[in-house]
């Protein structure tokens, strides 16, 4: 059932908050994280070093991308870098890759409290697992760096989690964008940035309502809109916004944010303060992220066209 929320517009509280632009005082840009769409895929590159999120073992998760490139091992061996990102597909949604744009998928058989696969041997050939050395750095675009673990497997390799759920490739993907395990067996699927399916619950968004927007499932966005969304991969309440704001508080939506569809044709930029301070994230017109990272989610303040 579709559930009746707000669209904010911003009329004369727009020119307000327009204004109190020219009085601002910039600090330094935190690492932005566009995601590629499916067709132009690639490695996000951050502007600066990404925090330490999160450490299994002597294994580093970054709350960010990696500023550098990374060169991923042959034959799906275990990798002493690499970086989980989100994609958007018009196909099948928002899902994971690795730096290199290749399909990462789970498996419905394996458990994910405790983390434990249930693929080997000939089935680990056809679906390699996604394995790091024991001191590996994990970086993150769009995925939430706090639910990146790994779990060892029965031959002493480390396997990557999101969120519980073990991350594999798939054996006839040999290209980018490429999604040939979607659906395998009634059992294998892409993963969404939280570690779940990323195919499943997808609706086709929300439709204006007497000047309310409704909206429930996974939306990415109405046209020549920028949404706003309080939940991760485009689910929850959204509010869509017109020009810039300087306080997201007098709307009830300071702290609030967690994913953002930029379907403008602007370059958008947030805050994590008021009045377009602190650190500054920005969105690339047509980009969609699934999951701000820190220190961007539930943190957003302000926001305006960069």
């Amino acid at each position: 059932m579709k559930k009746l929320i707000r669209a904010v517009r911003y009329g004369a509280v727009a020119v307000a908050s327009l204004a109190a632009l020219t009085a601002c005082s910039f600090q330094a840009a935190a690492p932005s994280v566009p995601l590629p769409q499916v067709g132009a895929l690639g490695q996000v590159v951050g502007s600066s070093p990404p925090p330490i999120a999160n450490s299994v073992g002597q294994v580093q998760v970054f709350g960010g991308p990696t500023t550098g490139t990374l060169t991923l091992p042959t034959n799906h061996g275990a990798a002493p870098s690499i970086q989980l990102q989100a994609v958007n597909s018009p196909q099948i949604g928002v899902y994971v890759t690795d730096s290199a744009g290749m399909t990462l998928y789970r498996s419905a058989a394996d458990s994910t409290n405790p983390p434990q696969s249930t693929c080997d041997s000939d089935c680990a050939a056809t679906f390699p697992p996604l394995v790091v050395g024991p001191s590996a750095k994990i970086y993150t675009a769009g995925v939430n760096a706090s639910s990146v673990g790994y779990v060892q497997r029965s031959d002493g390799t480390y396997q990557v989690t999101i969120n519980g759920s073990p991350m594999y490739y798939y054996w006839q993907d040999q290209q980018p964008g490429q999604i040939n395990g979607q659906g395998v067996a009634d059992n294998w699927s892409t993963v969404s940035p939280t570690g779940g399916s990323a195919a499943s619950g997808r609706s086709s968004g929300g439709q204006s309502s007497g000047g309310q927007s409704s909206g429930s499932g996974s939306v990415d966005g109405r046209p020549n809109e920028l949404t706003v969304y309080e939940g991760a991969n485009f689910r929850g309440e959204f509010t869509e916004l017109e020009g810039g704001f300087s306080n997201f508080a007098t709307v009830d939506l300071n702290d609030k944010i967690t994913s953002i569809a930029n379907n403008t044709g602007q370059d958008m930029c947030f805050w994590t303060d008021a009045n377009f301070q602190g650190s500054e994230v920005k969105v690339p017109a047509g980009v969609t992220v699934a999951q701000l990272s820190q220190p961007f989610d539930d943190k957003i303040s302000s926001e305006k066209q960069c």
